[in-house]
């Protein structure tokens, strides 16, 4: 989420300290009266906010809305923790990497947010708030603002940029957050090669009906005829019940090449609201719809509980969505519980970096992406892959490691799973993705992963690594594809006396074009870097990294 460098005049109430935060927002660059913002004190675990303003100022601010208050009673329940998964860093075959290259930057807000997609030419990325098309070889064949794609709409009014690859209509997708207006954003290539922005894309701003309610850190995926949605809905009142929703949209019809963009009138549209987990809390919490690398008028959505430990165990909610003779779109209101080891919320150790004394968030243990694809390791199964950050079980100091897992989606259990930690320091922004090939002659692989994650300690500025696993063989030992030249002290950092925001999420999806003959196939990715330009009230401080990967 990006935000605005500005000192704003109202507060921001914090659940559990009660303290009042002065509610800033950022963008850059700052004037000089800006320099020097008051740092942000108290935490943000459970913060809840009272108004439209507020909330958005508090999302611009920090790049996502924490969870809700816990009812009474739950916030404080015992958990007892499961031992977590060994880490699963071995002696597997080791990926791969190439093309890999320098990706976009924006200087203008904080964090990167990046995320990409791969189609059988092409290669896109999105940052806040830009987006940049490439070849498959890595050259950049054009960048522009966001807000071109979206007539009349201020790129300070854009967040959380969403892209993917959608091999059943043969074009990309991309998806953001018109804040004010709490509507999304949608788009789609007109073809499967697109080469201009915004030439080459049709544009529509979707009122899902949200009204006053603030829908945060959406995420994008699919069916085969449709897109689904998901965020945390945020109402326009302090009595009325934070909840998760997930929206849908029909795509454009056939796989051609589009002349001229749909009527907005021609897309069908609903969503689904509560979601409810199975836990005493009742609710969901950030539903990740699945990307699909196979097809299917059956999709998924991943999202945690409220509080994943309030049953003394790790859960993991999963929904399913199913598209209707009508053309609409069921999604299933209450979850189906997958059990995983327990996790807990990272949040309370940010990530230490070299050269400052300024950290890192790595988030609160929410699945940030969700890819869902055939296993021919599994009999064919479907399989769902995720990943989070969570609190490293095993250190005593206190850092974060990524978690990551296949879903069984028929079995509502996890096939394998694995835990990436960085001894010393922390891990964490972790995504993960299966090696599917989907394309017009046919299909191949599945059964393997790569996983791109972020690490950084008290002698390391923050690095972009990467493991990967073939079938049942063990993971592969860790490859550090590039170390920052220093650590990040940009805007945000300045703004929130020294804690940095980072993420909030990254990008891993299947190449749709890999060999169907050769031994496994490709996953493309991108992560977040810093550029090292030292302490700035004016702007970020961040890069991305842009790579493909064989496993």
């Amino acid at each position: 989420m990006h935000k605005r460098l500005v000192v704003a005049l109202a507060t921001v109430t914090l659940g559990l300290s009660a303290a009042a935060v002065p509610a800033l927002t950022l963008a850059g660059p700052a004037s000089a009266a800006q320099q020097g913002t008051p740092a942000v004190s108290g935490s943000r675990h459970n913060a809840f906010v009272s108004h439209r303003d507020a909330l958005i100022r508090e999302q611009r601010l920090y790049g996502y809305l924490p969870r809700p208050p816990m009812p009474p009673g739950l916030a404080n329940r015992p958990g007892t923790p499961a031992a977590p998964p060994a880490a699963s860093v071995g002696d597997g075959r080791t990926p791969v990497a190439g093309p890999t290259w320098a990706g976009v930057r924006d200087t203008r807000y904080a964090p990167g947010d990046p995320t990409d997609a791969v189609g059988p030419s092409s290669y896109i990325a999105m940052v806040n708030t830009m987006m940049a098309i490439y070849s498959r070889s890595g050259t950049l064949v054009t960048s522009a603002s966001a807000n071109v794609l979206t007539p009349g709409v201020s790129a300070n009014d854009l967040a959380d940029p969403q892209v993917m690859w959608d091999p059943a209509t043969n074009r990309f997708y991309y998806s953001m957050i018109d804040v004010p207006a709490g509507k999304i954003e949608l788009g789609f290539s007109k073809s499967a090669n697109p080469t201009s922005i915004p030439g080459s894309f049709c544009d529509y701003l979707m009122d899902f009906g949200y009204g006053a309610a603030l829908p945060d850190y959406q995420k994008l995926g699919s069916t085969t005829h449709d897109l689904l949605i998901g965020a945390n809905v945020f109402p326009n009142d302090p009595n009325a019940a934070i909840h998760a929703d997930v929206a849908w949209m029909s795509k454009p019809a056939g796989t051609g090449t589009i002349t001229t963009c749909p009527a907005q009138s021609s897309f069908k549209t609903g969503k689904e609201t509560n979601l409810l987990d199975h836990s005493l809390a009742g609710q969901g919490w950030t539903p990740i719809p699945a990307q699909q690398a196979d097809p299917s008028t059956t999709g998924w959505v991943v999202a945690e509980p409220i509080d994943p430990g309030i049953d003394s165990k790790g859960i993991i909610d999963l929904y399913k969505a199913t598209e209707n003779a009508d053309g609409t779109v069921s999604i299933q209101k209450t979850a189906t519980t997958v059990t995983v080891p327990f996790y807990d919320d990272p949040s309370t150790v940010p990530a230490e970096q070299a050269g400052t004394s300024d950290t890192l968030d790595p988030l609160d243990s929410r699945f940030t992406h969700a890819v869902s694809a055939t296993d021919p390791d599994h009999g064919g199964a479907m399989a769902v892959w995720t990943a989070h950050t969570v609190l490293d079980g095993s250190a005593t100091s206190g850092t974060s490691e990524v978690r990551w897992y296949e879903i069984n989606v028929a079995g509502h259990s996890v096939f394998q799973s694995g835990t990436i930690t960085n001894p010393g320091g922390w891990a964490f922004n972790g995504v993960v993705s299966p090696d599917r090939t989907v394309n017009v002659s046919g299909a191949a692989h599945g059964g393997d992963m790569v996983l791109n994650f972020n690490t950084s300690s008290a002698s390391q500025p923050v690095a972009v690594d990467m493991v990967s696993k073939i079938g049942s063989q063990p993971v592969s030992g860790v490859v550090k594809l590039f170390t920052s030249p220093g650590p990040d002290q940009g805007l945000d950092c300045v703004a929130l006396g020294g804690a940095c925001r980072w993420g909030d999420y990254a990008g891993a999806v299947p190449d749709p074009a890999a060999s169907l003959t050769a031994a496994t196939g490709r996953v493309w990715l991108s992560q977040m870097t810093s550029t090292g330009g030292g302490v700035s009230s004016t702007k970020g401080e961040w890069s991305t990294f842009d790579w493909a990967a064989t496993p």
